[in-house]
């Protein structure tokens, strides 16, 4: 049995729970297990797990399950730890926590730390990443917020067969932007999920070498949006669109659909299903995995 096959046999076994009639108890603990990948080579996939604790219990008994945890709009601390799995001679692990604390007045302030590290035949390479984020819920489904980040990477060679052979890149970033995040409840079905992000980045990049050093600086200005539509409360489709506005690069669009299918009270297997337009990439990207929640 190749490792393709394992994976599916595995988390799909999950599944095969007998199902009952659930009850959509609050939960105030959530934690996922899911491998996503391309179907092209669905082997060469990354294990995602996560962890996230609510500070007051959750309602999930009337809204999307997707978005139970959004809706809630109570403070919350979570983690998350990803690794590449391929067949080929490389490594990438990635950790990050993250919280958010939500005022009486539906103010909220958040704050994430996330580490990247990848390694293969050719070159390794390390980046940190900060945030901090301070926003607004405005209503009982919709939010507007502001965020910044700073991060850094370092990119070496993993080789060297001279002195002439040792270099070293250093990229610093800073971003902020504006976001707005909301559901509309629609008297047919479930509702609408709507979300955009402005953001700028400015980026100082730095390469060494025993006998020369560049430097260079480059600032750019993203748009991003996408829009969700629960047709229940289990099922959803959607649609994502980005822009950059001063790349020459065509504009990334994608469609997605997503499912979560209730095994018992407290364990649930979710789907997702996407196809990127632009830029061309064959395949379509899948995800599987279990969630918990109690």
């Amino acid at each position: 049995m190749n490792k393709n096959t394992l994976t599916l046999a595995v988390l799909l076994g999950l599944t095969s729970i007998n199902i009952y009639a659930v009850q959509d108890t609050a939960y105030q603990h959530e934690a996922d297990i899911n491998y996503a990948a391309s179907s092209e080579s669905f082997s060469d996939g990354t294990w995602n797990g996560q962890y996230r604790y609510y500070f007051t219990p959750v309602s999930q008994d009337s809204t999307p399950y997707a978005l139970s945890g959004f809706l809630a709009q109570t403070s919350h601390l979570g983690g998350q730890y990803s690794k590449l799995d391929v067949d080929f001679d490389a490594y990438f692990t990635t950790y990050a926590i993250d919280g958010e604390y939500v005022f009486a007045d539906k103010w909220y302030i958040g704050a994430n730390y996330q580490n990247a590290d990848w390694n293969n035949f050719f070159s390794k390479s390390e980046s940190d990443t900060y945030g901090v984020k301070l926003g607004y819920y405005f209503n009982d489904t919709s939010s507007v917020y502001v965020n910044y980040g700073k991060s850094d990477n370092t990119t070496q060679p993993t080789y060297m067969t001279s002195l002439n052979d040792i270099w070293q890149s250093e990229v610093d970033t800073t971003n902020y932007g504006i976001g707005v995040k909301s559901y509309l409840p629609l008297s047919s079905g479930q509702g609408i999920l709507f979300s955009g992000l402005f953001s700028h980045s400015s980026s100082d990049a730095k390469g060494v070498s025993p006998t020369d050093e560049s430097q260079s600086s480059d600032s750019s200005n993203h748009l991003s949006a996408a829009v969700d539509w629960y047709i229940t409360r289990s099922w959803s489709i959607g649609a994502t669109y980005a822009t950059a506005f001063d790349s020459d690069w065509d504009d990334p669009y994608g469609i997605n659909t997503a499912y979560t299918l209730r095994l018992t009270d407290g364990l649930s297997a979710k789907f997702n299903l996407s196809k990127q337009f632009e830029p061309d990439i064959d395949g379509v990207f899948a995800a599987i995995g279990i969630n918990g929640r109690f």
